[in-house]
């Protein structure tokens, strides 16, 4: 009797490892607006100590999964060991609202259009 090769296959989740990124930029003297200004490196969040990814899972959690803020920096903590203040949080979710705002009002114009919408509103 020969050898047989029975097979299995299993999905799983792997969690990606927090990373530091040092950001380095030159400072420049603006003559028109009297201020030091810098740029701004591939990826990274003005003036912020939590990067793009963290954030969106924050958003993710907060609006598709409905988690508290307060449960989303226990998360953080707790699968990435990152250490997020609810302020923190919030901020996050105030920084996309903004950031998506033109998007959204570009819709509404849109759905205005529309000669009809259907919504869901279970």
């Amino acid at each position: 009797m020969g050898e047989t090769i029975e097979e299995h296959m299993q999905e799983d989740v792997v969690l990606p490892v927090p990373q530091e990124t040092l950001y380095r930029m030159r400072v420049y003297w603006c003559k028109k607006c009297k201020k030091n200004v810098t740029g701004r490196g591939s990826g990274e969040m003005s003036r912020g100590q939590i990067g793009p990814e963290a954030k969106s899972i924050a958003d993710f959690l907060r609006y598709r999964i409905k988690v508290t803020q307060r449960d989303i920096g226990k998360i953080l903590k707790g699968l990435f060991g990152l250490s997020v203040s609810m302020g923190a949080v919030q901020g996050f979710h105030t920084q996309t609202r903004i950031l998506a705002q033109g998007l959204h009002d570009q819709l509404q114009e849109k759905l205005k259009e529309e000669p009809a919408i259907h919504a869901d509103e279970t």
